[in-house]
């Protein structure tokens, strides 16, 4: 077998997982709101979102719910401050300013 088919299959989750993110994203019109998408870490994905926040969330993550908690919590802030917008947590979101 080829040495390289197991990275080859990580990529191709990795990659699956990216087009189930942006797919989510343009159903509840929010595709315009994502910018660059990393799929590197193997503990989260991570999205800047509206250019001024950058978006964590787990591999595992039940997409549609935590961009609600994206939308959530950028409504609650002000429209100057930008951060990290962490939803590694189940349940709960945290923004930390930067």
């Amino acid at each position: 077998s080829d040495p390289g088919e197991p990275l080859d299959a990580c990529f191709d989750g990795a990659r699956e997982k990216g087009f189930h993110l942006l797919r989510t994203a343009e159903d509840k019109q929010l595709m315009s709101m994502i910018g660059e998408v990393d799929l590197s870490d193997g503990t989260a994905i991570t999205f800047t979102y509206l250019g001024r926040f950058t978006v964590k969330m787990p591999w595992d993550a039940d997409i549609a719910y935590k961009l609600e908690n994206v939308r959530t919590v950028v409504g609650e802030l002000e429209d100057n401050q930008t951060g990290i917008i962490n939803l590694m947590m189940e349940g709960k979101a945290s923004f930390i300013p930067e």
